[in-house]
């Protein structure tokens, strides 16, 4: 594989993937999709899409920095949501995060579910670091 992994100390990891991976040189960061969970693979706040948002964008953030980045060098950002009743606070909570500098490139999908019975939610991202 041409990328390093990025997986930072506590994380729920799983032999099939990388909760990230650095390419070209170390400067992009691909981050997986991120789902709710505790550092034991375990859902976290079941039917809180609030909570649910928070953990992932938390461990959105805990990659950045393992890799050496932050919220602004994301670019790209893609959402999936099992319900469009949830796509306001999805949207509340990334402008909070992005909110004065330049927001990312962004999708927000409705699926039919996620690979982790109960997830609300699932981001992953695309970073550009200095």
């Amino acid at each position: 594989m041409a990328g390093k992994a990025v997986v930072p100390e506590g994380f729920y990891s799983h032999p099939s993937f990388s909760a990230g991976v650095l390419v070209q040189g170390g400067r992009t960061l691909y981050v997986a999709g991120q789902l709710p969970l505790s550092p034991g693979g375990e859902l976290v706040a079941p039917g809180d899409i609030d909570g649910q948002v928070e953990r992932v964008w938390q461990q959105i953030e805990a990659i950045l920095a393992a890799a050496g980045g932050s919220l602004p060098d994301i670019v790209r950002v893609t959402a999936y949501t099992v319900d469009n009743a949830y796509v306001g606070a999805i949207v509340a909570a990334r402008q909070r995060r992005f909110a004065g500098f330049t927001p990312p490139a962004s999708a927000l999908v409705t699926v039919a579910g996620l690979a982790k019975p109960g997830a609300l939610v699932e981001i992953d991202a695309v970073a550009v670091l200095p």
